[in-house]
C-alpha cells in the first residue's frame, strides 16, 4: 500500500507471480530487473525499448542471459561494456546475485541484443493467435520453448 485516494486504499504491484529469477536461490524478482535496466540505461546512455531474462542452466555454473531491445543501433564492439554495465547493476540491485558470480556459484551474465522492434512483432504475433490486446503483459521471463526460440531468433547476429 502506498497511501490513500479519500478513503480508498492505494495499491502498487511490485511484480507478477511466477516472474521470479533464481538459478542457484538468489531470488532476482521482477522490480530488482527493472531497476537494473534503467540504471543501466542510465548509466550507459543506452535507452531500452523493453528487456527480458532467461535462466541458462546449460551452461555450468548457470547464469542469468538479459536480452534487450535498444532504441538505437548498438555496435558489436560496444557489448562488453555494455554487459559490464549491467552486470554492475545487477549485482547492486540483488546482492545475493553479486556475491553468488564473486564465489562462482553463477557465471556472469549474457547480454544479446534483439533486433528492433522484437516486442511488437511478439505482441502483433500473439493478437493474430487469439490474445487479447488488453491481456498481455510485457515479455519478462523467457519460461517456454516457444518464447525461447522466438526471442533468440530475432538477437542481433554477433559472433559469440
Amino acid at each position: 500500500m502506498t497511501g490513500y485516494y479519500n478513503e480508498t486504499p492505494l495499491v502498487r504491484f511490485i511484480y507478477r507471480k511466477n516472474q521470479l529469477v533464481s538459478i542457484a536461490g538468489e531470488k532476482t524478482n521482477e522490480e530488482s530487473l527493472r531497476w537494473t535496466v534503467e540504471e543501466f540505461s542510465r548509466e550507459s546512455g543506452v535507452e531500452v525499448v523493453d528487456y527480458s531474462v532467461y535462466e541458462d542452466t546449460a551452461t555450468a555454473p548457470g547464469r542469468y542471459v538479459i536480452l534487450i531491445e535498444p532504441v538505437r543501433a548498438v555496435r558489436k564492439g560496444e557489448i562488453p561494456g555494455l554487459r559490464q554495465h549491467m552486470e554492475n547493476a545487477l549485482m547492486r540491485a540483488n546482492p545475493a546475485y553479486g556475491e553468488m558470480v564473486m564465489n562462482g556459484t553463477l557465471s556472469p551474465l549474457k547480454l544479446v541484443i534483439l533486433q528492433q522492434q522484437t516486442y511488437l512483432l511478439y505482441r502483433d504475433m500473439m493478437i493474430a493467435k487469439g490474445a487479447s490486446a488488453n491481456q498481455l503483459k510485457p515479455v519478462r521471463l523467457i519460461d517456454t520453448p516457444f518464447k525461447e526460440q522466438f526471442f533468440f531468433a530475432l538477437r542481433e547476429n554477433y559472433d559469440e
